[in-house]
């Protein structure tokens, strides 16, 4: 009687891979018309074809895991067309065809697991994921599984969904996040490992902290656990840290007070420069205003001027024409008085 045992992590692999395979089979195969019922009827055919070939083994040679993994690659390989890989992004489209063959069961995974058992059997010749004990009878059979190292076990840490081989337990607990363990800190807690940060950075007692006088110089870390008796047995330091911290107070208190006196008296200053500016300013816009009157009453005589000027130079042209004509009367005068003479 034989143990019938198969490492249960190697044959979920595989019947990943399988599950893999057939996906991209199928979207090799399918084109822009394809629909989803086609396909889902396609992947059957090729799950079928893909089984038959892996299946054909030459059980006289040896043969290994790796071999069944190379086979797999060179079905899903064989099936890509020219087109594919045109229409679209190939990734997405095996990835979205995964989840359809499992959503629509059209694959079922209790077939899938099976076939990924048998396969295991056929080619790991060695028998480095798979049981080879023969047992005299049932008795001896029993007894063999129970201690198997490819039994399936679960893991014992509760809320852990895992399952593995027996030989695997080990591997799996020391780094499975659902363990209960001790904290790393030596705080005498047992806390889960998925949860150990989470407790280091919060309630864990030797989680190192600052010292509440940490601002005034103590500054050396503390744990959590003794920070009470950290304050209380350092009392009397604190304590000169607060005086001496009071006094930079009250020094710096007085510095502020000069300063302000002294912006004080600045301020002073400044307003009466400012007064004496603004009196400047009045007489400045006081003079300037008697000198725009001053302005107004020149343009006013100005054109007074102007305006008598322009009289006198119509009042010269016009003696100048009455001038013209005497002294034209007078020359006609001349003339006459001089024809008389020679008369």
């Amino acid at each position: 009687m034989k143990c019938n045992h198969v490492c249960m992590g190697t044959s979920t692999n595989v019947a990943g891979c399988l599950l893999n395979a057939v996906a991209r089979a199928v979207v090799h195969q399918s084109s822009v018309l394809s629909t989803d019922a086609s396909r889902l009827k396609l992947s059957k055919d090729l799950s079928k074809e893909l089984e038959s070939k892996l299946c054909e083994v030459d059980t006289s040679k040896p043969r290994t895991l790796q071999d069944l993994s190379l086979r797999i690659e060179q079905f899903a390989t064989s099936k890509k067309g020219v087109m594919s890989g045109l229409l679209g992004n190939t990734k997405d489209a095996v990835s979205k065809m995964e989840n359809a063959l499992v959503d629509s069961n059209a694959w079922a995974e209790s077939e899938r697991n099976r076939l990924a058992v048998k396969l295991v059997e056929l080619y790991d010749s060695d028998f480095q994921a798979h049981c080879s004990k023969e047992c005299a009878n049932e008795d001896e059979l029993f007894e063999h599984k129970m201690e198997c190292r490819f039994l399936p076990v679960s893991c014992e840490n509760e809320g852990c969904p895992e399952s593995f081989a027996l030989h695997l337990r080990d591997k799996h607990d020391s780094h499975c996040s659902f363990k209960l363990v001790p904290c790393t800190l030596n705080c005498n807690q047992i806390v889960m490992r998925r949860e150990m940060c989470a407790h280091q950075v919060g309630t864990c007692s030797m989680k190192l902290m600052k010292c509440p006088y940490f601002d005034l110089g103590c500054v050396d870390p503390i744990c959590k656990g003794v920070l009470h008796q950290h304050v209380t047995t350092n009392a009397d330091s604190h304590l000169k840290m607060l005086w001496a911290e009071e006094a930079k107070v009250k020094s710096r208190v007085l510095e502020l007070e000069r300063w302000s006196a002294a912006l004080a008296e600045d301020d002073d200053k400044r307003r009466a420069g400012l007064k004496a500016m603004n009196t400047g300013i009045s007489m400045l816009e006081t003079k300037h205003s008697d000198l725009e009157k001053e302005q107004t009453l020149a343009k006013q005589v100005h054109q007074k001027v102007e305006t008598r000027v322009r009289g006198l130079e119509a009042t010269v042209k016009a003696q100048q024409s009455e001038i013209a004509a005497l002294n034209s009367k007078v020359a006609g005068l001349l003339k006459s008085f001089a024809q008389i003479a020679k008369q």
